[in-house]
């Protein structure tokens, strides 16, 4: 009984065991139909091709296309059926999944069949990721035309061509950003479309009831304008801007799943004026993440426009940043914190709408690292060229820091300087022309000047005799 016991409980763990990771694969296909496949479970480590391979009888490459991508927080991985009938295996290796609590590398397999007939007609890519214009290729196989219906972006019939046939899809035929299924004909392509921005009226947004915050779990919401929207739907307090436009949220605090780059977080900027708002552009680290649209040209009156966040693929590390949203000499900013989690449950987007405590410590950011182009001007005499936003440093410059330009006074130096030696120089001149009198006595005992004969004495008149000095010589 024991033994019975025991062997239950194995075969229970055993089923836990393959039962970690599922999928809708099919029992079979028929030749060359395209199989679209999701994987549900926990699945923590990033996938790619490499992990993928379809093989014949368990051990033979089939050599048929395919590829997976992970959407809205799932796998799919699509591929074309091979044209040799027989038994295959699906296999997807190393998929760190989590078993009872524990991380446990494990590889995963399925299996169908391909059948003796050739289907139809076939599609490529049989999975979606698009953030520009995108296209389709549907091959038809049978020699008569067929007419198949697709459903979006607007329901409509496309006839098809034996051979290559081409779907073309246009970006701003899609509005906002999000994940959804695509219809054509017999297939249905799971896609996320980063389509045009959402431009709303203002009324939508500016006149709404508003909390100071709304959490969002992303398990259970696709972040795009319209979860935006309804969470800005969902506050209490009305929320007063001032100036010509307004940015909402003012803070973004994201937790999403290690390996997922499919994330977008959405933030609104909303026209205040009473007439159109020009040449909005944004300002932030591209190094580690891209803003979509980039820039717009301009906002009608009552408009908002939907700007949604995109993570760079080889980000693996925790970020707070700020996005600085610049109109004419008008700007304002958000933050952006994300964290990233091992865990579905702890998934999660925090939008604060709190204006009344923007200013706090918390909602600070340091100037170096989280501002773009961050840097405090601390050198004696120097400022800021351009703008500076409050840091928890104080003021930040986001320009470059130069030396005050102040009023000269090196003016009145030179002056003192050249009144000097003009003073000088009259006295030298006003000297040499007031020459001192001759000394009469000055020339006596002296020499003639060489080449003149002596000077003698007056000659006396007969009969008298030169006149005796004081000693009693003779002069």
């Amino acid at each position: 009984m024991k033994k019975l016991v025991i062997y239950f409980f194995v075969i229970l763990m055993l089923f836990v065991n393959v039962s970690a990771i599922t999928s809708n694969l099919k029992e079979s296909y028929e030749k060359k139909e395209t199989a679209i496949v999701e994987l549900s479970g926990s699945i923590l480590n990033t996938l790619s091709k490499s992990n993928v391979k379809i093989l014949k009888d368990g051990h033979i490459n089939s050599g048929t296309e395919y590829n997976i991508k992970k959407l809205n927080n799932k796998y799919y991985l699509w591929f074309t059926s091979p044209q040799i009938e027989g038994n295959y295996t699906l296999l997807v290796e190393n998929i760190l999944t989590n078993e009872g609590g524990i991380q446990k590398n494990i590889n995963f397999e399925d299996y169908f069949i391909v059948s003796g007939n050739t289907t139809d007609y076939s599609i490529e890519p049989g999975i979606i990721f698009a953030s520009e214009d995108f296209s389709i290729n549907i091959a038809l196989y049978a020699e008569d035309e067929e007419s198949i219906d697709i459903d979006l972006p607007n329901p409509r019939s496309f006839l098809l061509q034996q051979g290559n046939n081409r779907v073309d899809f246009k970006k701003n035929d899609f509005q906002g950003t999000s994940f959804l299924t695509i219809k054509i004909g017999k297939y249905s392509i799971p896609a996320y479309v980063m389509g045009a921005p959402i431009i709303v009226n203002n009324s939508n947004i500016n006149n709404t009831n508003s909390t100071n915050s709304t959490i969002l779990n992303q398990s259970n919401s696709t972040l795009n304008g319209t979860a935006l929207n309804n969470s800005l739907n969902q506050t209490k307090n009305e929320v007063v801007f001032n100036g010509s436009f307004k940015v909402l949220p003012l803070r973004i605090e994201a937790i999403v799943l290690k390996g997922n780059k499919t994330d977008l977080f959405p933030f609104t900027v909303t026209n205040l004026k009473n007439e159109t708002l020009s040449n909005i552009s944004l300002e932030y680290d591209k190094n580690i993440f891209k803003i979509i649209p980039e820039n717009i040209s301009s906002l009608k009156i009552n408009e908002s426009v939907i700007f949604n966040i995109k993570i760079n693929d080889n980000l693996t590390r925790a970020i707070k940043k700020s996005i600085i949203v610049t109109s004419g000499k008008e700007f304002q900013y958000l933050i952006f914190e994300l964290n990233f989690t091992n865990k579905e449950e702890n998934v999660e987007i925090y939008y604060n709408l709190d204006i009344l405590n923007s200013s706090s410590g918390k909602s600070l950011l340091h100037c170096v690292g989280e501002i773009p182009n961050g840097k405090i001007c601390s050198a004696s005499g120097e400022v800021c060229d351009k703008r500076t936003i409050l840091s928890k440093e104080g003021d930040c410059c986001t320009s470059k820091c130069t030396k005050e330009e102040g009023e000269s006074k090196s003016w009145i130096g030179y002056l003192i300087i050249g009144i000097a030696v003009l003073v000088l120089i009259f006295i030298y001149l006003k000297y040499k022309k007031v020459k001192p009198s001759a000394n009469p006595m000055s020339s006596i005992g002296k020499t003639e000047p060489m080449g003149l004969p002596p000077r003698l004495p007056p000659e006396l008149p007969p009969g008298m005799s030169p006149p005796i000095g004081r000693e009693g010589f003779k002069i």
